[in-house]
């Protein structure tokens, strides 16, 4: 089995969609809608995996976070959890990569391309 990956959209279409695919390639996905319970959420599952890889849409503006506010907060969380922002939007791009994200995955996108972005084949 593959990395754990932390999936943060606020739209669960989308989250399901990124669940799907991730997992027809063999990782273990768990997805979370931007809450006011975002943090502790993922604080839990940082602690309890390794090798975890975020991917956050940057559009995500719930609970007061947007996509740099979590990957900030995510980065301070554990800073070798790989992030990948997921968004088409530029500038919000520019902010999550300034905030610590790894890699920008730019919408809309290949399920090739996404499971490249999260270290996989």
């Amino acid at each position: 089995m593959k990395n754990m990956v932390f999936v943060v959209d606020w739209n669960p279409q989308i989250r399901q969609l990124y669940k799907r695919c991730l997992s027809a390639e063999g990782f273990r996905v768990v997805a979370a809608a931007p809450t006011e319970s975002l943090l502790d959420v993922a604080g839990a599952f940082i602690r309890h995996n390794t090798e975890i890889i975020c991917v956050i849409s940057a559009g995500c503006l719930a609970g007061g976070f947007n996509g740099p506010d979590v990957v900030k907060a995510i980065r301070a969380l554990d800073e070798n959890v790989r992030i990948v922002a997921a968004t088409s939007d530029e500038y919000l791009a520019e902010s999550m990569l300034a905030e610590g994200a790894d890699a920008w995955l730019v919408k809309p996108f290949d399920v090739a391309d996404l499971v490249k972005a999260v270290g996989g084949t």
